[in-house]
């Protein structure tokens, strides 16, 4: 196992997998990485080439008949080694594997909460994940507003779906954010197609954003997700 910090892995599997969400379009499947998930029954849902903060990487995403639990056991078995290579959680489960100059991330999670799940798995190489554990110094959606002082934590593009995810933590309250970006949208030509509390969406042409503002508590610092896909 390869020790790194646990919330960036928690941060981009968590990413990956909301990402996979929203890419409705571009199946790529590379049947080199599929012995593996085949033997453990898996069936292929998705496969993109991604950027990771700085370094380039594979997302695919497979369905398991069983349970969560089933498949952590399954998994570790083949994995092996004397430690499990994912930890359990409630209706998920995460974990690193680093073997043969490989690093692979796994996050397996059931989106009804019981019965079947579905597992993400991100490989790098080990050169490439290095280079994916340092956020941008700046935000890469560089055609996107950001609000002032945005400190970027995460940045993965999956390039098959046309599809960007970036999240960053800010100093100011997520009110005042919000209220920020919504201004700075409309005066950068952005037409506001959805608005709420938890999530606004815009286009601008042939992209759609989408913007998610919160913080843990009222007055305390937010954190800004944003979702760029492209329509075309």
């Amino acid at each position: 196992m390869l020790k790194a910090d646990k919330r960036v892995h928690i941060a981009t599997l968590t990413a990956s997998a909301l990402l996979v969400a929203v890419v409705v379009s571009a199946r790529v499947y590379e049947r080199a990485q599929r012995t593996m998930a085949e033997s453990l029954g898996w069936e292929a849902a998705y496969s993109t080439e991604l950027t990771l903060n700085g370094g380039a990487g594979t997302l695919q995403l497979w369905n398991a008949s069983g349970d969560v639990e089933d498949t952590v056991r399954a998994l570790n078995a083949r994995l092996g080694g004397d430690h499990p290579a994912l930890l359990s959680g409630e209706n998920m489960a995460w974990g690193i594997e680093s073997a043969d100059g490989t690093v692979s991330r796994y996050l397996v999670f059931s989106p009804a909460g019981h019965g079947s799940s579905m597992i993400v798995v991100v490989r790098q190489e080990e050169v490439e994940f290095r280079k994916s554990e340092t956020p941008p110094p700046a935000s890469l959606l560089t055609d996107v507003p950001s609000f002032p002082g945005s400190r970027p934590v995460s940045f993965i593009a999956d390039h098959a779906g046309g599809t960007a995810f970036e999240l960053s933590d800010v100093s100011a309250d997520a009110v005042t954010v919000r209220q920020y970006l919504r201004d700075t949208f409309a005066h950068a030509g952005w037409t506001s197609m959805s608005r709420g509390q938890a999530l606004d969406i815009y286009k601008r042409g042939e992209v759609l954003c989408l913007v998610k503002v919160n913080s843990s508590s009222p007055g305390s610092p937010g954190r800004v997700t944003l979702i760029r896909k492209d329509l075309r």
